[in-house]
């Protein structure tokens, strides 16, 4: 699993004025915006299930901390969560909180992390006119700085927009939108997938991509639509 938790799978900031626009593949490998390869990938079945419970899953984590980079402040947090059967918010703010101290530290400044709906942060689009770091150095910040939140953060997510515990992306987006009344049952993943990766503009979907909790479906999958200037 790629400890980049916001590259979990296509990441589109459109609409970027002198800001990075990119299509990233689940790989993190850097690629043209809705290149098609992304579809070739193979995807989990419908029954596929990333865990047979939440706190199962927190406990996955916990398991093998080497592996998912888990510091010692998530782990606290996982073991609280087990017990109670949730993250609590105040307990991903404080696991956040750690990560985004750590970007300071590595120069990345100037930068307004926003909450989404689902009470997850994603990352911001970068102006590249008001920011005095590179893509690069974003890159090595973030890369040095996920061992504070990797693990909280995809946990986080999953209990907050994947209550079925779904593994394919496509399908934890969808079923996001239903819950949230912005698609009907007839909306499949494949029409959202088609959708995303020839994204052309306003009418691309069958709901506004910019509407908040929409923007949240997706960026919870790694989908991200960023507005800036």
């Amino acid at each position: 699993m790629h400890r980049n938790y916001w590259l979990i799978g296509l990441v589109l900031l459109l609409g970027i004025t002198g800001c990075s626009t990119a299509a990233i593949s689940p790989q993190g490998t850097p690629s043209a915006t809705g290149d098609d390869s992304f579809a070739s990938l193979p995807a989990p079945t419908s029954t596929t299930k990333l865990a047979s419970s939440l706190t199962a899953l927190f406990q996955q984590y916990l398991s093998d901390p080497g592996k998912f980079g888990v510091s010692d402040l998530e782990k606290q947090v996982l073991q609280r969560s087990i017990t109670s059967g949730k993250i609590s918010a105040g307990d991903y703010e404080q696991v956040f909180s750690a990560y985004e101290d750590c970007m300071t530290q590595h120069g990345i400044t100037g930068v307004t992390w926003v909450k989404a709906p689902d009470g997850a942060y994603y990352p911001p689009a970068i102006n590249h006119n008001v920011v005095s770091f590179s893509d690069d150095q974003w890159a090595a910040a973030d890369t040095a700085c996920q061992a504070n939140l990797f693990a909280v953060q995809q946990c986080y997510i999953t209990q907050q927009d994947n209550p079925d515990l779904l593994a394919d992306q496509f399908q934890v987006v969808v079923a996001c939108l239903r819950r949230n009344g912005f698609v009907d049952a007839s909306y499949t993943p494949d029409e959202f997938q088609y959708q995303l990766l020839h994204y052309s503009g306003q009418g691309s979907f069958p709901f506004d991509p910019f509407d908040p909790v929409a923007s949240a479906c997706m960026a919870s999958q790694g989908f991200v639509f960023g507005n800036g200037s």
